[in-house]
């Protein structure tokens, strides 16, 4: 049975654990789904290591709740777009300054087998903006929703991932 934190219409985390640290996870922000996908006709929601995400939120969110700046001078409008120029300067420029970033504030790094999705958290003044972007991660699966860009009150974001964090 798969329980819920939050509200499907504006920031929830829905797991179910299949053993202590495998099972099936779905992030949801303002009604709109972020790890469900079609595979081979079937629908699924991210499966794989749901405790080593529990893990890293535990470990990133107070970067995510508390850095409001990108710690390189980029002129960018979101996550993604700060990662694209980025990927532009000469890599002595940014390469520990945009590694330390990057793992305190998307998971993607973490991914195994399953199609975990490429999902951004950062403040920006009282809200976390929740970018993610999956159109050309994989050959396969197909994501409901491959790109959004989302704000959720800070403190609705927060209190959810608090209590994810403490149901383990």
């Amino acid at each position: 049975m798969m329980t819920i934190i939050g509200s499907k219409d504006t920031f929830a985390i829905e797991y179910e654990m299949t053993d202590s640290d495998y099972g099936w996870m779905e992030i949801w922000v303002n009604n709109r789904t972020v790890c469900s996908y079609l595979w081979r006709d079937k629908k699924f929601h991210f499966w794989g290591h749901v405790k080593l995400l529990v893990e890293w939120f535990s470990d990133s969110i107070e970067a995510i709740l508390n850095e409001t700046e990108f710690p390189l001078a980029v002129n960018a409008t979101s996550s993604i777009d700060f990662e694209s120029k980025c990927r532009r300067l000469p890599s002595d420029d940014w390469a520990d300054a945009r590694w330390n970033w990057y793992i305190s504030h998307t998971w993607y790094y973490l991914h195994e087998d399953s199609p975990l999705p490429l999902v951004y958290f950062r403040r920006v003044e009282n809200k976390i903006e929740i970018e993610w972007d999956e159109s050309d991660l994989y050959d396969g699966p197909v994501f409901d929703n491959p790109k959004g860009l989302e704000f959720v009150d800070v403190q609705t974001f927060s209190e959810v991932i608090h209590k994810f964090i403490e149901s383990f």
